[in-house]
């Protein structure tokens, strides 16, 4: 009876912690990844980030650096992509085209800012990085503020992933900035 006891309070345990999205790796969240991401301004949002990479347990600050800036990057080329996508159809509305249009100027821009970023930490460029991450963060912001007014479903999808990437960059931003401090 009391083994049945201690399984189910296993099993809730794993269960909550589960829910929160970092745990089910091994190892679960370093000390390091709480430091760093408990300098973010999305904090959940940076733990899920920096714990999908299997690396990120061993880790040094410039590889949860890195990390992060990768995530933000690659999420950003997939928004690129929707962008890209949408501008190929037949857009009816004009203030959608205006934003839909901006906001590709603006993503091909982070993206590569991001994309620097990530080989400036690489070779320890750690001004450069927090620098080019800044540019991106403004990137998604200059998105956000051209589309406002948009309605309909494709701008509605469009800004909630520009609200995450923008969330993505933030974080990047913080970690990167804790470079110049180690």
């Amino acid at each position: 009876m009391a083994s049945q006891g201690v399984t189910l309070l296993v099993l809730c345990l794993f269960s909550s912690v589960a829910q929160k999205g970092y745990a089910a790796r091994p190892g679960g969240v370093t000390q390091l990844v709480k430091n760093a991401c408990g300098k973010a301004p999305f904090v959940e949002l940076c733990i899920r980030t920096l714990t999908s990479d299997a690396g990120a347990g061993k880790a040094d600050l410039r590889g949860l650096a890195g990390t992060a800036v990768k995530a933000a990057a690659k999420s950003g080329a997939n928004t690129s992509e929707y962008i890209a996508g949408l501008l190929n159809g037949q857009v009816e509305d004009p203030s959608l085209q205006q934003c839909l249009s901006d906001c590709s100027d603006s993503y091909v821009d982070a993206v590569e800012q991001l994309e620097d970023s990530v080989a400036a930490l690489d070779s320890g460029g750690f001004a450069d990085a927090k620098t080019w991450v800044a540019v991106a963060v403004v990137d998604t912001e200059t998105c956000r503020e051209g589309c406002k007014g948009v309605h309909g479903s494709q701008g509605v999808a469009l800004l909630k992933k520009n609200e995450h990437d923008g969330q993505l960059c933030a974080n990047a931003l913080a970690i990167t900035n804790l470079m110049s401090t180690a």
